[in-house]
Protein backbone atom coordinates (compact mmCIF):
# COMPACT_ATOMS: atom_id res chain seq x y z
CA UNK A 1 0.00 0.00 0.00
CA UNK A 2 1.25 3.60 -0.62
CA UNK A 3 2.19 6.13 1.76
CA UNK A 4 0.34 8.48 -0.33
CA UNK A 5 -3.50 8.67 -1.58
CA UNK A 6 -4.88 11.06 -3.61
CA UNK A 7 -7.86 12.67 -1.72
CA UNK A 8 -10.80 14.98 -3.28
CA UNK A 9 -10.97 18.45 -1.70
CA UNK A 10 -14.57 20.22 -1.82
CA UNK A 11 -13.44 22.30 -4.76
CA UNK A 12 -12.77 18.71 -6.35
CA UNK A 13 -9.78 19.00 -7.19
CA UNK A 14 -7.31 15.88 -6.43
CA UNK A 15 -4.47 16.44 -3.99
CA UNK A 16 -1.71 14.05 -2.47
CA UNK A 17 -2.34 13.59 1.24
CA UNK A 18 0.37 11.96 3.20
CA UNK A 19 -0.97 9.47 5.23
CA UNK A 20 1.07 7.87 8.53
CA UNK A 21 0.98 4.38 9.99
CA UNK A 22 2.73 3.87 13.34
CA UNK A 23 3.27 1.22 15.86
CA UNK A 24 1.12 3.12 18.56
CA UNK A 25 -2.32 3.34 16.40
CA UNK A 26 -1.89 -0.56 15.23
CA UNK A 27 -1.10 -1.78 18.94
CA UNK A 28 -4.15 0.53 20.23
CA UNK A 29 -6.55 -1.15 17.96
CA UNK A 30 -5.30 -4.25 18.45
CA UNK A 31 -6.01 -3.31 22.27
CA UNK A 32 -9.89 -2.36 21.49
CA UNK A 33 -10.04 -5.70 19.43
CA UNK A 34 -9.11 -7.77 22.56
CA UNK A 35 -11.87 -6.29 25.05
CA UNK A 36 -10.01 -6.10 27.66
CA UNK A 37 -8.73 -3.29 29.85
CA UNK A 38 -5.22 -2.67 31.12
CA UNK A 39 -5.05 -1.10 34.45
CA UNK A 40 -2.02 0.29 35.80
CA UNK A 41 -1.28 1.11 39.55
CA UNK A 42 -0.17 4.77 38.91
CA UNK A 43 -3.81 5.13 37.86
CA UNK A 44 -5.31 5.08 41.82
CA UNK A 45 -2.00 6.44 42.71
CA UNK A 46 -3.02 9.60 45.05
CA UNK A 47 0.78 10.59 44.91
CA UNK A 48 0.66 11.08 41.43
CA UNK A 49 -0.45 14.09 38.98
CA UNK A 50 -2.91 13.51 35.85
CA UNK A 51 0.28 14.34 33.80
CA UNK A 52 2.29 11.61 35.66
CA UNK A 53 -0.42 9.31 35.08
CA UNK A 54 -3.42 9.47 37.80
CA UNK A 55 -6.41 8.60 36.28
CA UNK A 56 -9.01 8.39 38.85
CA UNK A 57 -10.35 12.03 41.11
CA UNK A 58 -7.85 12.57 44.23
CA UNK A 59 -11.00 12.06 46.55
CA UNK A 60 -10.73 8.18 45.04
CA UNK A 61 -6.95 7.55 45.07
CA UNK A 62 -5.54 5.95 47.64
CA UNK A 63 -2.11 6.25 48.38
CA UNK A 64 0.93 3.95 46.60
CA UNK A 65 -2.15 0.89 45.84
CA UNK A 66 -0.33 -2.51 45.45
CA UNK A 67 -1.30 -5.13 42.86
CA UNK A 68 -2.59 -6.94 45.54
CA UNK A 69 -5.04 -5.04 46.48
CA UNK A 70 -6.23 -4.30 42.69
CA UNK A 71 -6.30 -7.76 42.46
CA UNK A 72 -8.91 -7.98 45.61
CA UNK A 73 -10.38 -4.85 44.32
CA UNK A 74 -11.53 -6.70 40.80
CA UNK A 75 -12.49 -9.76 42.61
CA UNK A 76 -15.06 -8.38 44.65
CA UNK A 77 -16.57 -6.44 41.62
CA UNK A 78 -17.28 -9.65 39.72
CA UNK A 79 -14.31 -9.17 37.26
CA UNK A 80 -11.82 -11.99 36.23
CA UNK A 81 -9.01 -9.80 36.65
CA UNK A 82 -5.10 -11.31 35.35
CA UNK A 83 -2.15 -9.66 36.69
CA UNK A 84 1.08 -9.84 34.84
CA UNK A 85 3.94 -8.22 37.63
CA UNK A 86 6.97 -7.74 35.18
CA UNK A 87 5.27 -4.81 33.58
CA UNK A 88 6.29 -1.55 33.54
CA UNK A 89 4.05 1.30 33.09
CA UNK A 90 5.51 3.41 29.76
CA UNK A 91 5.81 6.88 31.66
CA UNK A 92 8.43 4.55 34.62
CA UNK A 93 9.87 2.01 33.05
CA UNK A 94 12.39 1.38 35.83
CA UNK A 95 10.06 0.59 38.17
CA UNK A 96 8.01 -2.77 37.09
CA UNK A 97 4.94 -1.83 39.32
CA UNK A 98 2.87 -4.77 37.23
CA UNK A 99 -0.39 -4.53 35.31
CA UNK A 100 -4.09 -5.71 35.62
CA UNK A 101 -5.91 -6.99 32.83
CA UNK A 102 -9.78 -7.18 33.58
CA UNK A 103 -12.46 -7.91 30.67
CA UNK A 104 -14.31 -4.71 29.09
CA UNK A 105 -17.84 -5.35 30.46
CA UNK A 106 -17.94 -0.99 30.43
CA UNK A 107 -16.02 2.31 29.98
CA UNK A 108 -12.52 2.23 30.73
CA UNK A 109 -13.89 5.82 32.88
CA UNK A 110 -16.24 3.69 34.96
CA UNK A 111 -14.16 0.54 35.38
CA UNK A 112 -11.94 3.06 36.87
CA UNK A 113 -13.88 4.65 38.97
CA UNK A 114 -15.75 1.25 40.54
CA UNK A 115 -12.47 -0.32 41.10
CA UNK A 116 -11.36 2.85 42.82
CA UNK A 117 -13.93 3.04 44.89
CA UNK A 118 -13.52 -0.17 46.15
CA UNK A 119 -9.98 0.43 46.97
CA UNK A 120 -10.90 2.74 48.98
CA UNK A 121 -13.15 0.51 51.04
CA UNK A 122 -10.29 -2.06 51.34
CA UNK A 123 -8.20 0.81 53.17
CA UNK A 124 -10.91 1.83 55.66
Amino acid sequence: MSSTQLMKNPRGVRKPQLIKRTKSIANQIEMQKQNKIFLWPVYFDTNKTRADGRRVPKKLAVSTPKMEELQVAAKRLGMQPEVVSDAAHPTFPWQRTGLLVVPKKESKGKTLVSIAKELSKLRK
